[in-house]
């Protein structure tokens, strides 16, 4: 087994260092393909955060959606790049809340993140 292999896929390597080089918090756009689409779509978001689960995911809010959405990197087909017209002063203070607290959601991509009921 590889180093590589073992952290993820080169695409998910590839997606996290773009992240860690734009960081958190600002809005992103990247292309998509969601579970069962033959296609990527054009994804606006803000991101929260990134995660491993068996595949790493990018957590944020889905700025056309207006909802908390899960992404696996290894679905995103394109570089992840800043959105110029929204920095973090600008994005609205909803969207950098998670679900209400004490509430376990279910994602399309069946990853159901548990957001605690008090702050730790």
């Amino acid at each position: 087994m590889s180093f590589q292999t073992s952290i993820g896929s080169e695409q998910e390597i590839d997606r996290l260092l773009e992240l860690a080089a734009i960081g958190m918090g600002g809005a992103l756009m990247f292309h998509y393909t969601g579970r069962g689409s033959s296609s990527p779509t054009e994804r606006r978001i803000v991101g929260l955060g990134a995660g491993v689960r068996g595949h790493w995911y990018l957590y944020g809010f889905d700025l056309d959606k207006e909802a908390h959405r899960v992404f696996r990197m290894d679905r995103i087909h394109s570089h992840i790049r800043p959105l110029r017209r929204m920095t973090p002063s600008t994005v609205p203070r909803q969207t950098l809340q998670p679900p209400r607290q004490g509430t376990r959601r279910r994602t399309q991509h069946g990853f159901s993140p548990t957001f605690p009921s008090r702050r730790v």
